[in-house]
């Protein structure tokens, strides 16, 4: 009896505790009531009317009846919980301001952000301090709103009473519904594809007084969502045309890489010592950034692997800027975004080393051990070897070979249906040229008469052969394998299109063949085992280099576009605001391209002035037999200066006249000192720039406060003095007059004390 009581007693204590723990249970997962302080719904008020604001974000602070912090969680999809905005609708057309990126205020540097009201702190307070707040499920999220909806947001609908139907969006940050079971995640993961997986859930007051909360999962495949990244595919398709063009300008921004085995590719200018009149200017500022400000002359191999290197290092440029913005303008959404593991690109980093590796190329170690193996695999292919161009050009078709298909063209062929010169090219000249050719080639209605006959004429080859080869008649088959024929031709077609029609495609094969022939090239003499080994090794190295050059430019040139779309999309919406900010960086820009500009003009000029001066003299009668100098006081004799003609007179190549390098260099450092120009030009701009800035900021902080239409009447007033008197004025006080009549007879008279030293 005694044990029996015991298990009574303890079966009792038992039902006892799990009857309490029920109670508290269910008292603990209590749907919590709230309200909002009136201290807060006065700021709110005064804020809101003040600012004229479309637009509000604020954050919450919850305290219980006490006035205690309460402790919250979320959901799963939920992420910045306490980070809430409110914006108005219109009921069958939705709202705007929710269908864009939530970080559109960052990629349009806080002008889509001209009339929202910002750093607002709403206090919520708990009707019970034992339920539990679930920031993300519903029932917390219809409690919030509720209580929300106490708010004056009335007061907007005052401010245009024509409008009907308007709704009140009550909006949190959230990832959209079953992301991780789409393709589109795995894309976003493996290949970087731009689509957003989070956005905004708002809620509104239906008719039935009840609130609705609808995820905006729709608004990811809109054009705000999708655009910035079409845009970028362009961009990104078309890149190596640019790539090669820069990198053929490189190479002439210095001395031939002289080598033992491209003796007959470097040896093509025979009077290197001469330069020559031609369309862009001797000196300009792209010829000194790629020729390392003269180090390409002196020293051309090191030129060449100090620009390989800055290209591999500066190639993420934007990649870092976009993880710099970030950092500096939302510290907070990358860490929250991979702590919810959703998604995000490079910036993800920002989430932490290890916690980002699921998140972005994961097969290779996550977004920062891909980048640390980028850097290795580019200094190893591209630093090292002498000339890069030279095995790529080598992936080429051959310039009058055979081909057996569309898509292996040789490049006469290429020239001829492009009207585009690609022979005699070398090196990176010759693969710009080819890819230029291939895009011009499509658009000519030659190619594609070209291509029908040729299919036409393969058929019929084809036939021929199967015919002499047979000792039947084949023309039931024939009939029967036409239409699989001319499926095969339709295929090639698609292909011809794709491949010459993208420029990356074909790219990226050319580099692919090119680098695997100059590989089998080099170790045809080698040792088998350490040559297979090597180009195992260097072949998987370059694939990676490639595949990651790929998914970096491609998210550069999305970040780019996602800065041009949202910047234009400012000036379109809040035109009286944005309007003078964006012209100003332009007029900015256009700034800087006139001084640029102006350098290139005038070492053209200057060297146009010297050829015809060199001309002149050389030209000069007999009976001209002296020249006073500029000290007035000595004289030369003009036939002294006719001796070895072969080393002083004006040579021509290609009917473009040339005077020696020595003669301009020494015309540049007295009429023209490099080191001058660039000092004055960085001056103005620098000028220019501080000046544009000040009056921005200071008139933007003076006029934030006022009404929008006053602070565009300001910054209208403002826009017209920059345009119109800062960049003359700065750049008026920095030219300097010249008379072009006495610069004519000086440049003679230093030309002709040239000479007179070289003798």
């Amino acid at each position: 009896m005694k044990y029996m009581y015991l298990v009574a007693v303890h079966v009792v204590h038992l039902v006892m505790s799990r009857s309490t723990y029920d109670v508290q249970t269910d008292r603990k997962y209590d749907v919590c009531g709230f309200t909002v302080s009136q201290s807060s719904k006065e700021n709110f008020k005064t804020e809101w009317i003040n600012s004229d604001s479309l637009i509000a974000k604020f954050k919450f602070e919850i305290y219980d009846r006490n006035m205690k912090p309460m402790i919250y969680s979320k959901a799963n999809e939920t992420f910045l919980p306490l980070e809430w905005s409110v914006t108005l609708g219109h009921e069958a057309k939705g709202n705007l301001y929710t269908s864009w990126m939530i970080d559109n205020w960052l990629y349009s540097f806080g002008l889509l952000d001209a009339r929202t009201l910002t750093n607002i702190t709403i206090q919520l307070i708990s009707t019970s301090s034992s339920c539990q707040i679930i920031f993300g499920e519903n029932e917390t999220v219809q409690s919030i709103t509720t209580a929300l909806h106490t708010l004056p947001v009335k007061t907007w609908r005052e401010y245009d009473k024509k409008r009907k139907n308007i709704k009140t969006y009550w909006c949190f940050y959230s990832a959209y519904p079953r992301i991780t079971e789409s393709a589109w995640y795995t894309a976003k993961i493996y290949f970087g594809f731009a689509i957003r997986m989070f956005g905004y859930r708002c809620c509104y007051k239906t008719r039935t007084e009840l609130f609705e909360c609808t995820d905006e999962s729709g608004s990811r495949l809109n054009q705000y969502q999708l655009m910035p990244y079409y845009v970028g595919m362009v961009f990104f398709c078309f890149f190596p045309i640019m790539l090669m063009k820069c990198s053929a300008r490189s190479m002439k921004s210095g001395s031939k890489i002289r080598t033992t085995k491209q003796k007959s590719y470097q040896n093509l200018d025979l009077d290197d010592k001469y330069i020559y009149l031609q369309k862009r200017s001797p000196v300009s500022v792209a010829s000194l950034f790629l020729g390392i400000c003269g180090l390409g002359f002196k020293h051309p191999v090191a030129a060449t692997r100090i620009r390989r290197i800055i290209f591999v290092l500066g190639l993420p440029l934007f990649v870092y800027l976009e993880i710099l913005m970030y950092y500096i303008g939302w510290p907070e959404l990358a860490p929250a975004l991979v702590k919810n593991k959703i998604p995000f690109g490079f910036t993800s980093i920002l989430g932490g080393l290890s916690e980002s590796r699921s998140l972005f190329l994961p097969t290779f170690g996550g977004p920062f051990i891909a980048l640390f193996l980028y850097f290795v695999a580019g200094i190893a292919l591209l630093v090292i070897p002498v000339d890069h161009g030279s095995h790529i050009e080598m992936g080429l078709p051959s310039d009058n070979g055979a081909y057996s298909s569309l898509l292996s063209i040789n490049v006469a062929t290429i020239e001829k249906l492009s009207s585009k010169r690609c022979l005699n090219r070398k090196g990176y000249h010759k693969i710009y040229c080819v890819l230029r050719s291939n895009v011009f080639m499509l658009i000519n209605p030659k190619f594609w008469s070209f291509t029908i006959c040729y299919q036409i004429m393969r058929f019929q080859r084809s036939f021929s052969f199967f015919n002499d080869q047979c000792n039947f008649h084949i023309w039931p088959i024939c009939i029967v394998l036409l239409p699989l024929y001319i499926l095969v031709c339709f295929v090639e077609f698609c292909l011809v299109i794709i491949y010459y029609g993208l420029p990356m495609i074909s790219f990226l094969f050319i580099c692919v063949r090119g680098y695997t022939l100059s590989l089998h090239r080099y170790f045809t003499q080698k040792h088998c085992v350490l040559t297979a080994i090597f180009m195992f090794i260097t072949t998987i190295l370059y694939l990676y280099y490639l595949f990651m050059c790929c998914i970096i430019i491609l998210a550069s040139f999305t970040f780019l576009t996602c800065i041009i779309f949202f910047v234009y999309l400012s000036v379109v919406i809040f035109p009286n605001y944005s309007f003078t900010f964006v012209y100003s960086f332009f007029m900015l820009l256009f700034f800087v391209y006139r001084i640029g500009s102006e350098i290139e003009h005038d070492y053209s000029q200057l060297l146009h002035k010297t050829i015809k001066a060199a001309k002149y003299i050389g030209e000069i009668q007999e009976d001209v037999n002296y020249a006073m100098t500029e000290s007035g006081s000595e004289f030369v004799n003009i036939e002294m200066l006719s001796k070895d003609p072969k080393e002083r007179r004006v040579r021509e190549r290609r009917q473009l006249p040339g005077i020696p390098k020595k003669l301009f260099e020494f015309v540049s450092r007295k009429y023209r000192p490099l080191h001058i120009c660039i000092f004055l030009s960085v001056l103005q701009i620098a000028l220019m720039s501080f000046l544009i800035s000040a009056s921005i900021v200071f008139v933007s902080q003076y006029v934030r406060p006022m009404r929008t239409d006053e602070s565009s009447e300001i910054l209208h007033v403002l826009s017209v003095l920059l345009i119109t008197i800062l960049p003359n004025l700065i750049h008026s006080f920095f030219t300097e007059k010249i008379n072009p009549k006495v610069r004519k007879l000086k440049i003679r008279q230093t030309v002709i004390e040239f000479y007179q030293l070289e003798l």
